[in-house]
């Protein structure tokens, strides 16, 4: 009995050594998955972005690939545009590549693809050196873009693909004038503008412009960034037409109530539609005729989001004080 009791323990010891064996085996074929993984992130996006036709693989049926072998831009391969200098931006962009590769089987595809500063300055290194030139009738130089915040792609997105405004919209006067408004840049047409190129030119090249200033601009001229028209345009200039100092200033939102009611609401028409006022106050505004005899019907008590939008509960208190039954609110306060 001994013998058969010391057998079947060293079986067990036997069997649990094997055990300890085999899931030490499958540990290091799990670590050995993992730094192949980790190895083939680190090449994939390098390598595969080397070879332009491994892009195609993703890109052919979007227009990208047939667009850059027919551009400027074809003797560059995609890995030059698209991938971040040095080892730590190169891990990056292959996992963004994986990422990518991964929303494209998915049907999940992103529309717009990451384009470093430094992958343009590797091919134009004096870039932001220059002196300021002029092109396209425009005085430009890089420095200054640059120190703003700007992008290379922001304005020369097109130079290897089409520039779709869905995904990079083209510069406008608004992008510009966000710098030159006369505070921290001088916004002075001859600043930028040598003259060389027609306004109606320039209204081709310029969507928003072309909108605010083209043959409906009477109609149209409100829909660009209304903060840009004092660099060109006196303040009275918008006030001759619309009886109200425009743009709006900051605090417009808290206080417009007096100038709809003493403009009524044709003055806010003459810009705004009917329910763009509605959409914000939630009833009609301002309140039409009838409205006060029948507002007890609308309002949910004091606290009614609907009026404390617009009017303090003093507001009410000072009518309906005069008006508690029976008698007045003066005889109730004094028994």
């Amino acid at each position: 009995m001994h013998d058969l009791f010391s057998d079947t323990i060293a079986r067990l010891r036997m069997l649990a050594g094997r055990a300890r064996a085999a899931a030490v085996r499958q540990r290091r074929q799990i670590l050995a998955v993992c730094v192949a993984g980790v190895l083939a992130t680190l090449l994939a996006g390098p390598v595969s972005l080397a070879i332009p036709t491994t892009c195609s693989v993703c890109h052919a049926d979007t227009g990208e690939y047939e667009e850059w072998r027919q551009s400027s831009h074809a003797g560059v391969a995609c890995q030059y545009c698209h991938v971040e200098r040095g080892y730590l931006g190169g891990l990056g962009n292959s996992v963004l590549l994986l990422s990518e590769a991964g929303r494209v089987m998915s049907g999940n595809r992103s529309d717009v693809a990451w384009v470093p500063d430094c992958g343009c300055v590797a091919c134009h290194p004096d870039i932001g050196d220059e002196q300021p030139f002029t092109t396209s009738g425009l005085r430009m130089q890089h420095a200054g873009l640059a120190a703003g915040g700007y992008r290379c792609v922001e304005c020369h997105a097109e130079v290897a693909h089409v520039r779709h405004p869905d995904r990079m919209p083209q510069p406008t006067m608004s992008t510009c004038a966000a710098c030159h408004n006369n505070v921290q840049v001088s916004g002075r047409c001859e600043t930028c503008h040598s003259g060389e190129r027609s306004s109606d030119e320039a209204r081709r090249r310029d969507a928003e412009l072309a909108k605010t200033h083209g043959g409906n601009w009477k109609s149209l001229h409100g829909m660009g960034d209304l903060d840009t028209c004092t660099l060109c345009h006196e303040p009275s200039k918008c006030e001759a037409c619309h009886d109200i100092p425009l743009p709006h200033d900051s605090g417009f939102g808290a206080n417009h109530g007096s100038v709809a009611v003493s403009g009524g609401r044709e003055s806010c028409l003459t810009c705004h539609t009917s329910s763009f006022c509605d959409s914000c106050h939630g009833i009609e505004m301002p309140h039409p005729d009838g409205f006060l005899p029948a507002h007890s019907s609308l309002a949910n008590g004091l606290e009614d989001p609907l009026c404390i939008r617009c009017h303090t509960t003093a507001n009410c208190a000072e009518c309906h004080k005069r008006h508690v039954h029976p008698g007045g609110a003066d005889e109730v306060q004094s028994q």
